[in-house]
């Protein structure tokens, strides 16, 4: 009934913390890779952790790099799954895509063929929000 009470009091809740935070941990101990100047790139395998935490590891990159385009793929069949995060305008770089699109400050791609990494890897150096 209380969501504030759940997650102070619930077992189930503090089983959901200790797993988020166990992917995190997983998540950041990944090689950030530096395509550009102004992006950060984190390539992550095909694996459930990483679909999990993709979005908060996406963010907590932002914050660490707030000046810069955060690129997170994670491996899928044929391709990657791109969250993307800046300071303004990386809807208009994921709608480039067949499969993107996205809000000022967080966009994606659900599916961006292998072939087209280097495509995506220009635009984000170019970007310029």
């Amino acid at each position: 009934a209380d969501p504030l009470v759940f997650a102070r009091e619930a077992p189930a809740f503090a089983t959901l913390r200790a797993a988020r935070d166990a992917d995190l941990a997983q998540a950041r101990t990944l090689r950030e890779e530096r395509p550009a100047d102004g992006c950060v790139a984190v390539f992550l395998p095909q694996a459930a952790w990483c679909r999990r935490v993709s979005g908060a590891f996406a963010n907590e990159l932002a914050q660490k790099y707030p000046d810069h385009v955060v690129a997170l793929l994670v491996a899928r069949d044929g391709g990657y799954r791109v969250s993307l995060r800046a300071p303004g305008g990386i809807q208009h770089l994921a709608r480039q895509f067949e499969s993107g699109n996205g809000r000022e400050t967080a966009a994606g791609i659900q599916l961006l063929p292998g072939q087209e990494l280097d495509r995506l890897m220009r635009l984000i150096a170019q970007y310029r929000g």
